[in-house]
């Protein structure tokens, strides 16, 4: 696609690149002393700046760089740096062509048409263009993140998708002075191929993350949180805790690996970003680090928020940070606006917000003592948050490219954290996190509650349910769709996170059960937002189907077949669920339409083998599906998430599903086998002491269990004929052995 071969050939010979130079566009192909060599090309632009561009082959195509210098040492401005820009030659119609519309933020992005938007698109980091019935694909994207962030603008004629422009830009600037060598990041280009989007993706992460040889964390964090559902007003930080420690009804929770206790803003003194080592003794009267020692005693890991880059005015280190915050030009303070969340307004007005300066020392210096001393509390986790505020306004004055200080200054933050420490990006999180964060949002806030304060839309409420509300409540389109768009970043550049499960009454149970799928089939961290001592029993089961975390992302697979996302949006999940013992695939198809929508599939759509046949389980509706072979059609309900198990059909009883978790085995199976000499099945289960739970299992009628009317409940489909079993299992210890016999 694009006549990739004609475009790395002007690549070479600086055709396609343009650079400004103390505001003059510059063409490299008309530079003085042009000289092409072998894998690039090299010259002088408007007589003060020498460049090399550097084009070498790689393992599936091929690595785009330039690098500048000063002639004569004399201070140049480079400006806008244009790494690309090529048309389409000779092309015929394409109609069929998707754009990979990333965005790099929280905010909605979704596969588009070309010719959708009047054919005119904007990526980034990357861009993938995909032809859905030629199966052709143009794919480049940012390979290193140390200095920039590329942008892709794309224009395709409406009528028949041919592309007309393609630019692949740097909207950033920096002087070279002295004998200084200034270099961009790295750019990809993929070589032509047969491959499917989605694995065009996760081969351009794999490719990132060796390259920064990221390390991730085995643990998936779940946990609970303080002060947003309940009111502080209500009741103080350290009673909410406590109670949430003590109870009952939470213990099976923590023993289920939720071991995280998140403190959002209470721990600060007036709840002001910069009082980040001054306690707030209203929240916590006994002492802070006392109450931290406290809980950590009971076995859970005790996390902070933190505006990694924000100073509040009036706080108790303001003047003495006044030297190393970002300032403009003329050399006044930068705002970052104001801070509004339960603060105390000053002469009329909420406090003004700085930002630390990522090129000072001294600020690398102050913020590193904060996360040194929050080791020592024994903080083992971080919601580092409004992280754009640490980049450089257009006035501002700056240290080098506007993001190279920036991205120092966030790599540099864990070597002050305790070794298990995890990070998490909130506001500002980019791909660009890698090596720097083990943990990315990719959605807005979702399952949130906001204070009882009328400057918030949800006012007089916590919370906002029957639909989509800005960052309110479940903004539910955005943390599904966006969760498919990152989806491919997880495990290669950070885990994503979407954020928090929120589920309690009077919450509507169609909204419970999206938000309990979209963290059952995900491997996202996550906090619960519920008050879980006192919330409602069947709403604190939901709670427990997403635990333990299990790893492994599933694929969105009708991101380039589901396009009209505004009036039919539909998206759908497949996990492939590998064991010792058995594979399966878990469906999850959201529908967050206000009517229900008929579903069509193929097994090859839902990555199923069109060969073999598989058992269907719908497990909200606890309802056996009959045997998929071929072409099915499903009827989803408006507003609602609906999840599948499928297993290939087996001669002998078999596991179906479970009701302990999302993913129906994942965690709460151990071990299934099946012994033809002893017409036995057998297995253990996993789960908690005190816990309940049901093993579902199907056979044809040809096998009666031996113990029928003896503690199983069988019943006998309709849809083949099968029997269905139910194996009911409590759990004296945390694992339980099983069997049932069937008579020959």
């Amino acid at each position: 696609m694009f006549g990739y071969n004609s475009l790395i050939k002007n690549i070479k010979a600086g055709k396609t690149t343009f650079v400004s130079v103390d505001g003059a566009t510059c063409r490299l192909s008309e530079a003085e002393g042009f000289c092409q060599f072998e894998t690039g090309c090299t010259g002088v632009l408007n007589g003060v700046l020498n460049f090399t561009l550097y084009l070498t082959k790689c393992s599936g195509g091929s690595v785009m760089s330039l690098s500048f210098s000063a002639v004569n040492g004399k201070k140049v401005r480079v400006g806008d740096i244009t790494l690309l820009d090529f048309a389409e030659q000779k092309s015929e119609p394409a109609p069929d062509r998707a754009v990979y519309c990333f965005q790099d933020s929280l905010f909605d992005q979704y596969v588009k048409k070309a010719s959708d938007n009047g054919g005119v698109h904007q990526t980034k980091p990357m861009c993938l263009v995909y032809d859905l019935v030629r199966k052709e694909s143009f794919f480049a994207a940012q390979q290193t993140f140390d200095k920039n962030l590329f942008e892709f603008d794309l224009v395709f004629n409406k009528s028949d998708s041919v592309l007309k422009s393609l630019v692949c830009r740097i909207p950033d600037s920096s002087y070279v002075a002295g004998e200084e060598t200034v270099s961009t990041d790295q750019l990809f280009l993929k070589a032509p191929g047969s491959e499917r989007p989605y694995d065009i993706l996760c081969s351009w992460g794999d490719r990132v993350r060796d390259y920064y040889k990221v390390e991730l964390p085995e643990k998936i964090v779940a946990g609970f949180i303080t002060g947003l559902l309940v009111s502080p007003k209500a009741e103080i930080s350290t009673s909410q805790i406590r109670r949430q420690l003590s109870s009952s009804r939470v213990a099976p929770l923590r023993a289920l690996g939720m071991d995280y206790l998140w403190i959002s803003l209470d721990n600060l003194k007036k709840t002001l970003p910069g009082n980040w080592l001054y306690p707030n003794d209203k929240k916590f009267p006994e002492g802070l680090v006392n109450f931290l020692r406290e809980v950590e005693e009971k076995g859970v890991h005790p996390g902070f928020w933190i505006g990694l880059f924000q100073m509040c005015e009036s706080t108790e280190d303001f003047e003495k940070a006044k030297s190393f915050l970002i300032r403009n030009a003329d050399g006044e303070l930068s705002s970052r606006g104001e801070w509004s969340w339960e603060a105390t307004m000053i002469d009329g007005h909420f406090p003004a917000q700085y930002s630390l300066d990522p090129g000072k020392q001294e600020s690398l210096d102050y913020i590193g003592n904060v996360f040194s001393t929050y080791a020592d509390w024994g903080i083992r986790y971080h919601m580092v948050d409004f992280l754009d505020t640490g980049l450089y306004h257009k006035d501002d004055a700056k240290v080098g490219y506007d993001r190279e200080s920036y991205m120092k200054f966030m790599r540099s933050i864990k070597k002050y954290c305790h070794p298990e420490t995890q990070l998490l990006a909130a506001t500002g999180a980019s791909l660009s996190m890698v090596g720097a964060v083990q943990t990315s949002r990719v959605g807005l806030d979702y399952g949130e509650g906001r204070p009882l304060e009328k400057f918030y839309p949800s006012y007089p409420a916590t919370y906002v349910i029957n639909g989509s509300f800005g960052s309110m409540g479940s903004p539910n389109r955005n943390a599904v769709n966006n969760l498919a768009m990152w989806s491919f970043a997880h495990g290669r550049f950070f885990q994503c996170n979407s954020n928090m499960m929120t589920v309690d009454k009077p919450i509507p149970l169609n909204e419970a059960q999206i938000s309990t799928t979209l963290f059952g089939i995900s491997p996202s961290p996550v906090f619960f937002g519920d008050d879980m001592d006192r919330m409602s029993p069947d709403r604190l089961s939901l709670i427990k189907k997403v635990l333990p975390r299990c790893p492994g992302m599933p694929e969105p697979v009708d991101l380039f077949r589901r396009f009209d996302t505004e009036n039919n949006f539909i998206r759908t999940f497949v996990l492939k669920v590998e064991k010792p013992w058995a594979t399966w695939y878990v469906c999850a198809i959201f529908n967050l339409n206000n009517s229900y929508r008929t579903i069509e599939f193929t097994p090859e759509e839902w990555n199923l083998d069109p060969e073999k046949k598989y058992r269907m389980y719908n497990f909200w509706q606890e309802t056996y599906c009959g045997v998929v072979d071929g072409k099915r059609t499903v009827e989803i309900p408006a507003n609602s998430a609906v999840v599948y198990r499928f297993e290939e059909v087996k001669n002998h009883p078999w596991i179906l599903s479970t009701d302990m978790h999302v993913r129906q085995g994942d965690s709460e199976l151990a071990d299934v086998k099946w012994d033809a000499t002893t017409r036995t099945l057998s297995g253990v289960a996993k789960r908690c002491p005190g816990e309940d739970g049901n093993i579902f299992i199907i056979a044809d009628d040809s096998f009666i269990p031996e113990n029928a009317n003896r503690g199983l409940m069988v019943s006998k489909t309709g849809i083949d004929m099968s029997i269905i079993i139910k194996k009911a299992i409590h759990f004296e210890n945390d694992t339980e052995a099983w069997s049932i016999k069937f008579d020959e």
